[in-house]
């Protein structure tokens, strides 16, 4: 979702983000899938296709992006502990917080 971010708009192939990011294509594209599911992505296709953010990159959290493609991170804990509940509680707050936006500039 960075390196979308980071395209500026512009549409970015599959093919591309598996190169750039090291991962198996059919892989990246069942999350992709997810993602445009959840209205994170616009997909297109043709030749000037690929996959480009549905939204402006400071109104995608990070939380967003997770719950997206249902990540363990995003999960409440079934223990009922109280560090795992300030541990929830932080993440959940910074994961909430930071956008996009905030990934593509630093």
């Amino acid at each position: 979702m960075v390196a979308i971010a980071a395209a500026d708009g512009e549409f970015v192939k599959a093919v591309e983000l598996a190169d750039t990011e090291g991962m198996p294509l059919e892989f990246l594209q069942n999350i992709l899938r997810e993602l445009r599911q959840a209205g994170l992505l616009d997909a297109q296709r043709g030749h000037d296709g690929g996959y480009r953010l549905a939204l402006a990159p400071d109104a995608i959290t990070l939380s967003a992006v997770l719950d997206a493609v249902g990540s363990p991170l995003t999960e409440v804990y079934e223990r009922s502990d109280s560090i795992w509940d300030e541990l929830e509680t932080t993440a959940s707050g910074v994961l909430g917080s930071m956008t996009l936006a905030d990934l593509v500039s630093r």
